[in-house]
């Protein structure tokens, strides 16, 4: 993390932990022991967190999903395309998975989405995205 970034808040949950940076960007950090894959479920637990640290108020977002092959379902897609806009500007995701950034384009292509995926392969570059106009 850069140092002039400070973390204005931060909620560490079963899945990980969730922290607002003073950049304004969103961050979820998934725990490498107990998450293993997005899904409904865990979907529904980070947006209400999410609404929660960012006082419903929506912001670039960054997740580290470094270690899941980063494939969800339709109904999955679906509940990000209709729920991100509540917390999110821009949504970036590091990810060494080629099955994750062929899904953020489909997702982008598919859907049409308020809020644009990416995916990219270090934070550095994830987290510059999303800032971006």
């Amino acid at each position: 993390m850069e140092e002039n970034i400070r973390i204005l808040k931060e909620k560490k949950i079963t899945h990980g932990v969730v922290e607002l940076r003073s950049d304004n960007i969103l961050t979820f950090r998934p725990d490498i022991v107990t998450f293993k894959e997005f899904n409904l479920q865990i979907l529904n637990d980070l947006l209400e967190v999410f609404m929660e640290i960012t006082n419903g108020v929506p912001r670039p977002y960054l997740c580290g999903d470094t270690y899941s092959t980063g494939i969800v379902s339709k109904e999955e897609l679906d509940f990000m395309s209709k729920h991100y806009p509540s917390f999110a500007t821009k949504a970036a995701m590091i990810t060494q998975s080629p099955v994750a950034r062929v899904l953020a384009d489909t997702y982008n292509s598919t859907f049409n989405p308020t809020v644009k995926l990416g995916a990219f392969s270090s934070e550095k570059s994830a987290i510059e995205w999303p800032l971006q106009e």
